[in-house]
């Protein structure tokens, strides 16, 4: 069944009527008139509704609503260098995204390499990836100047997994809390960051293989580790 998304509706809603663009994908889709479909508003709440159609405009009636519709147990972050190439950036939130996290934070660091975000073209992809999920919540998307600073303001109780070649093997512990997964540029963090994350409590290193990895390919494959452990634990 499809998704589609709107942000303005809750359980007390009885009726939904939609913005243009998502009645542009509805008209796509060539529901008829009765037939259901499920709506997010990324808020926590998802709703399986039924289309009704009035003088040929649809409106969607709520049947049942489902909060917290494909949310994971634990929160999953995401810290990521900026990445040079606009697709591989938004292929990595969309993945991201498809796979539980909740929080995706894009940082300046030392050896980033710079291209001018978009917010407002970041933000659809992470709409679709949403509706392509099937989840209720639309995770925040944030931007750092710089690692120090994002770092001076982290939450103490969350664990931070450092993606390090150095590390240990991710599937040696179970972790069973919310969580924040840093992934560095290309070229790595910088020995001045490194330094940083050594004064870092709750830290843990990964190692993902022997294989060098790609920045999206490495973050794809830490999430998917960390999410099944939370999964597990349902």
């Amino acid at each position: 069944m499809e998704c589609l998304f709107f942000s303005d509706f809750d359980q007390l809603s009885n009726s939904i009527i939609l913005p243009q663009d998502e009645q542009k994908h509805l008209k796509v889709l060539r529901l008829k008139d009765g037939e259901n479909i499920m709506i997010s508003n990324g808020k926590g709440l998802i709703a399986l509704s039924q289309v009704i159609y009035k003088n040929n405009e649809p409106i969607l009636v709520p049947i049942e609503f489902y909060p917290y519709y494909g949310e994971l147990e634990n929160h999953i972050s995401l810290a990521f260098c900026q990445i040079q190439t606009r697709d591989r950036l938004e292929f990595l939130i969309e993945k991201a995204i498809e796979l539980g996290v909740a929080e995706i934070i894009i940082i300046h660091c030392d050896f980033s390499q710079k291209f001018n975000l978009q917010p407002e073209r970041i933000k659809n992809k992470a709409i679709s990836a949403i509706k392509q999920s099937h989840r209720s919540i639309l995770p925040q998307i944030r931007y750092e100047k710089s690692l120090e600073i994002f770092l001076s303001k982290i939450n103490p109780n969350l664990t931070l997994i450092l993606l390090d070649e150095n590390g240990d093997n991710p599937l040696k512990e179970t972790i069973r809390r919310d969580s924040i997964v840093f992934v560095g540029p290309e070229g790595g963090f910088s020995p001045e960051e490194m330094q940083i994350f050594g004064s870092m409590e709750n830290l843990v290193r990964w190692k993902l293989g022997n294989r060098r990895l790609r920045t999206e390919t490495a973050a794809i494959k830490a999430i998917s580790i960390l999410s099944a452990m939370f999964e597990n634990n349902v």
